[in-house]
């Protein structure tokens, strides 16, 4: 992707997916800028984090409820992340480095 291309493709994310935030911590000022997408990844996990999931409600739940919910649910999720998020992460990097911590 020609450098063009990826300031209109990220710029197009980040204002369609994300946000930025400022925060200030021990005399440092950091800049967190993320984004998001929503898949569907019932698919690749478990029988056992299935059947976990299915007594909840539909809804949307923090990362930190589901891991409290059984490792099992958590690790299925951190074996199986979005593709096309994880490409972008390492296309930012690639960019960016080192300015981008990994």
């Amino acid at each position: 992707m020609n450098n063009d291309v990826w300031k209109y493709y990220i710029q197009t994310t980040l204002t369609e997916d994300g946000c930025g935030t400022l925060t200030i911590r021990n005399g440092f000022l950091r800049m967190i800028i993320q984004w998001e997408r929503t898949i569907d990844i019932t698919d690749a996990l478990s029988e056992t984090s299935k059947d976990i999931l299915k007594t909840l409600n539909p809804g949307t739940y923090a990362p930190s409820f589901i891991k409290k919910l059984g490792w099992k649910v958590y690790e299925d999720i951190l074996e199986h992340p979005p593709m096309l998020l994880l490409k972008e992460r390492r296309e930012l990097i690639r960019r960016h480095y080192p300015q981008i911590p990994t």
